[in-house]
């Protein structure tokens, strides 16, 4: 065993393995955080850039949901409240509520954009669903285009639905448009703040693409970084005794 200044490095080939699984797992979490940085990171430019772009004007023509995705918008139409839905379990501020997902049917055409015009809570009674009002006239709506909201769990039951819900689990546009005989736009506008729509009791916080996230998972990389190092560290100098 090798020798070094009066001390002999002395280990064992489990501690080895085990050393090694271990510095190998923490830089491979550190370089999965550094990746989740860049992909935010590009994300954030994405948006930005596309924020800047003029307003798109949505007509019966399908979106291009890749490229549209972020920019700003401008629709003219007529709610449909028939079709209101409300997109269960979204958490406003540790409170659980609805996002009010309205249906717009764009003029002269028979497509209709999906609005998100805000969140509502619950309320005391569950079982009670809350009720959110339509404008009936001809309406301008102004908004960002998003894609729709992907939910990991689907409560819903797995049969087909034959008639219209309120409460909706999870956002599922082939099934809006087989219940509803309309075309539907592939991305959702998130209504502005000071839309002209505006409904009082509804709120408008959309989540903005900052810089947090992606310093957070710069910082959690390099402690993840930092402790391989410190692991490597610990094991040589528990490994190297001094020679009687």
């Amino acid at each position: 065993m090798p020798v070094v200044s009066g001390y002999r490095f002395e280990t064992s080939l489990i501690k080895v393995v085990v050393m090694t699984l271990l510095v190998i797992a923490f830089i491979s979490l550190g370089v999965w955080q550094l990746n989740r940085a860049e992909e935010k990171q590009e994300r954030r430019d994405e948006f930005l850039a596309r924020a800047e772009l003029p307003q798109v004007i949505v007509q019966e023509e399908l979106l291009d949901t890749e490229n549209m995705e972020f920019r700003s918008a401008r629709a003219t139409g007529r709610y449909l409240a028939d079709y209101q839905i409300l997109l269960d379990n979204n958490v406003y501020r540790g409170q659980a509520g609805y996002h009010v997902l309205t249906p717009l049917l764009l003029e002269n055409t028979t497509t209709v954009l999906l609005v998100n015009r805000g969140w509502v809570p619950w309320g005391l009674d569950r079982r009670k669903v809350p009720t959110v009002d339509v404008p009936g006239r001809p309406i301008v709506v102004n908004g960002r285009l998003v894609k729709p909201a992907k939910h990991a769990m689907n409560f819903e039951g797995s049969e087909a639905q034959e008639e219209f819900q309120k409460v909706w689990q999870s956002l599922d546009l082939e099934k809006f448009e087989r219940l509803t005989g309309y075309a539907v736009q592939r991305l959702v506008m998130l209504l502005d703040p000071d839309s002209e729509a505006q409904v009082d009791e509804l709120v408008r916080d959309w989540p903005v693409y900052r810089d947090n996230w992606i310093q957070r998972h710069r910082g959690y990389a390099v402690q993840w970084f930092a402790l391989a190092l410190a692991l490597l560290c610990i094991f040589f100098f528990l490994s190297f005794k001094r020679n009687q």
